[in-house]
């Protein structure tokens, strides 16, 4: 099954657009039952802003059939999962363990604690339902305080500009940050410098998410431009690059992958268009 990523905005123009041209195509294309639209905690955080019973795009989403939407695990999830298992393949020198990050339920994306919390909230699922759910219970507030430390910590970093210049060094202390705790067979092994280098040297083959994003920040960060929590929503809505076929997010944030030089600005969109065209290629 394919993979399709739309930043809020775009779900927002495909709800609101979905029997005009291009965007009915893209509507089709969710329908058919072979592609899956891949939704992220960042969604239901851009969503819980307004009203959920007037928003259109929530009730589009209730509209497709469930197989046809996927739900992404939390991006800083996603990037303790690559560490992980390029720790392991730098320890073992086996094949590189494949991670899983797509669910078919909201509620598989979440931590045991919060899943025994929810789950009987949820029932029957929808996401109406969820977007209430997480209102009741608060579930914002800790991507609100994650948010506004990566918000600090970048601000800190664009006090030394030539940090910037060499995104492997500030790449090298994210991986420190999302250092596991013990390794797959259950060892404690604290962050060794030999290891974290040798993870960085092969970061686009083995933390292909994380990387993209360090790479991403750069382009946008490394400005004189300041940090707004607008810009890392962007961000982090495009580091699923990796794990998708083909994405469609606003201009400027594609003006920022080409930038990147990385492989993945060939999935980015920012038209509808331009979205059909980059599907075509991929079926």
């Amino acid at each position: 099954m394919k993979h399709i990523y739309l930043d809020t905005s775009r779900i927002r123009d495909l709800a609101n657009n979905r029997d005009v041209k291009y965007w009915k195509d893209i509507d089709d294309v969710l329908r058919a039952g072979d592609c899956s639209l891949v939704l992220s905690d960042w969604h239901l955080l851009e969503f819980s802003r307004g009203s959920i019973t007037k928003d259109a795009t929530v009730g589009y989403l209730d509209t497709l059939p469930s197989p046809s939407r996927k739900w992404a695990i939390q991006s800083y999830n996603m990037w303790k999962r690559e560490v992980a298992a390029a720790l392991d393949f730098v320890l073992t020198n086996k094949n590189l363990c494949a991670i899983q990050i797509f669910q078919d339920s909201f509620i598989d994306t979440l931590h045991p604690k919060q899943k025994r919390k929810l789950q009987y909230n949820l029932q029957p699922f929808s996401i109406v339902r969820l977007l209430e759910v997480c209102k009741k219970f608060k579930m914002s507030l800790t991507l609100d305080q994650r948010m506004q430390k990566d918000i600090n910590m970048i601000k800190k970093l664009k006090e030394n500009a030539a940090v910037w210049r060499n995104w492997r060094a500030v790449l090298y202390s994210h991986i420190r940050a999302y250092w596991p705790t013990q390794t797959k067979a259950g060892l404690i092994i604290k962050p060794i410098k030999s290891q974290i280098t040798t993870m960085v040297e092969m970061a686009e083959k083995i933390l292909p998410s994380l990387t993209f994003a360090v790479r991403l920040q750069r382009v946008k960060f490394s400005s004189s431009e300041g940090v707004e929590r607008n810009d890392l929503y962007d961000e982090y809505h495009a580091c699923y690059a990796p794990y998708c076929d083909v994405i469609m997010h606003d201009e400027d944030t594609c003006r920022r992958v080409k930038k990147t030089g990385s492989t993945y600005a060939s999935k980015f969109a920012s038209t509808p268009a331009e979205f059909l065209k980059i599907f075509a290629t991929i079926l």
